[in-house]
């Protein structure tokens, strides 16, 4: 009989192992694991293909402005090249400002300027392409995936115009000359409605 209760007794103080079956079971959990991430990860890529396919297909024949293009505050969005030219020529045209003056101001000069001596041009064709073409990249993969990003970024931009650059800098010149002997350190802007004469180191 003691020597039965010696036996249990050493018995009990053996630490107890992980048994070959629990170890094996653990590796089919982990693979199991991996298993399923990895079908997770096909299906992703999968699902993103067949969007970026049909996208591609949808952009390959798409012959209107892509989304969320302005010119200026004008939307043209789904519109055609021809479209769009014919929306310009209705608010952009060099008769509409046939007559005017832009007034120009440097501190605290100024002094006006005919629209008709400066020889503005609205160019609303150039304009109307550069707006149709927003995003058409050559490679048609590339445009299908900028096609996608218009939909969260605005495009504006801005309207095409011509004048006689030597016509304004005399302009310029006369304005800034109570100031400066010449028109250094300034800039100006030109828009469709005036010219400002900034000074740059204000």
């Amino acid at each position: 009989m003691s020597t039965k209760t010696e036996v249990k007794s050493v018995t009990e103080n053996i630490p107890e192992t992980d048994s070959p079956k629990k170890n094996n079971n653990n590796e089919k959990s982990g693979l199991k694991w991996l298993k399923w991430l990895l079908i997770i990860l096909l299906i992703i890529v999968v699902a993103f293909s067949a969007t970026v396919w049909g996208v591609v297909k949808y952009v390959e024949n798409y012959d209107t402005a892509f989304p969320n293009v302005y010119i200026s505050d004008i939307p043209v969005e789904g519109m055609t090249e021809n479209e769009i030219l014919s929306k310009l020529d209705a608010k952009y045209s060099t008769e509409k400002i046939a007559g005017q003056s832009i007034p120009f101001v440097c501190n605290d000069s100024s002094d006006e300027l005919k629209i008709d001596d400066l020889d503005v041009h609205y160019l609303n064709n150039d304009t109307a392409a550069k707006a149709f073409e927003s995003g058409r990249n050559s490679n048609i993969v590339l445009r299908a995936l900028s096609f996608m990003q218009h939909f969260v970024s605005k495009t504006v931009i801005e309207p095409s115009i011509a004048y006689n650059n030597d016509v304004l800098s005399a302009k310029i010149d006369s304005v800034t000359a109570p100031h400066e002997k010449e028109p250094v350190g300034y800039t100006y802007k030109l828009e469709p409605g005036k010219v400002t004469v900034i000074n740059k180191e204000k």
